[in-house]
């Protein structure tokens, strides 16, 4: 591949690796985990003892969620976190404990991704950390809508909206937009799910991140279709199915 050519090009074992991190970054926010563990993975074998080690393992394991290899995930966060003093770094442990969070979650262990949500929520309100605020309600709110608690997670998602506005953090504004727009298109608030998905994609077209909007259009599918309106839903459907093809990435 590409990193492992540029890597040949060089003797400098400090540029190989920051040439192999952005590769892998780039793979994941690409939906191409699968060349972003042959990257990484080549990287920690070259140099397992890196002063880099921690990014890469915490990539790594990123790149194992999104292939739902979820314990391998679990077992490189878990060494990443081995090398993070909490007290001296505690940001950084946070992430990784937000990060298996996300894992858990993913793997749909509720139970144990409210437990490290927690733990971030716990921290961002003694760091005073409105980022991290936004970002860990939005999360849990997420989970509890996983869990069909509509409510619960309504009132996290509102929260997170508010710290997201008051801070300006648009991409947790629009995560927590899609996410609300779930829990209320469950509860039969069709209108309101209906505002949020709109504000959602306005929001994307502002932030053109690399990922297209094939998850919210999915969701704005399903509502579309909750309503009858058969026309719409059978058009956002189709888009979301070829924004998702062209990235890759499975349908349901």
């Amino acid at each position: 591949g590409q990193a492992q050519s540029l890597a040949r090009a060089t003797s400098n074992p400090v540029l190989i690796e920051r040439v192999a991190l952005r590769f892998g970054d780039f793979y994941l926010s690409t939906a191409q985990s699968d060349s972003a563990i042959l990257v990484l993975e080549d990287q920690l074998e070259r140099y397992p003892d890196s002063d880099r080690k921690l990014n890469v393992l915490n990539l790594l394991a990123t790149a194992y969620r999104e292939q739902a290899v979820y314990d391998k995930s679990l077992q490189l966060y878990e060494q990443a976190k081995s090398l993070v003093d909490s007290t001296e770094r505690p940001r950084v442990y946070n992430v990784i404990n937000q990060n298996m969070a996300g894992v858990y979650d993913s793997r749909g262990d509720f139970g144990s991704a409210l437990q490290y949500y927690q733990l971030g929520l716990d921290f961002a309100k003694a760091a005073g950390d409105s980022m991290a605020l936004a970002t860990t309600l939005n999360n849990l709110g997420n989970t509890y809508v996983a869990k069909s608690d509509y409510q619960q997670a309504t009132y996290y998602l509102e929260k997170s909206i508010a710290v997201a506005r008051s801070i300006d953090n648009k991409l947790t504004l629009l995560r927590s937009y899609n996410n609300l727009a779930n829990a209320q298109s469950s509860l039969g608030n069709m209108e309101g799910a209906l505002q949020l998905y709109t504000k959602a994609l306005e929001l994307h077209k502002q932030l053109k991140p690399n990922t297209p909007p094939f998850r919210i259009i999915y969701n704005l599918g399903d509502l579309q279709l909750k309503q009858g309106n058969l026309y719409e839903a059978e058009r956002s459907f189709k888009q979301s199915l070829e924004y998702s093809k062209q990235m890759g990435i499975p349908q349901g």
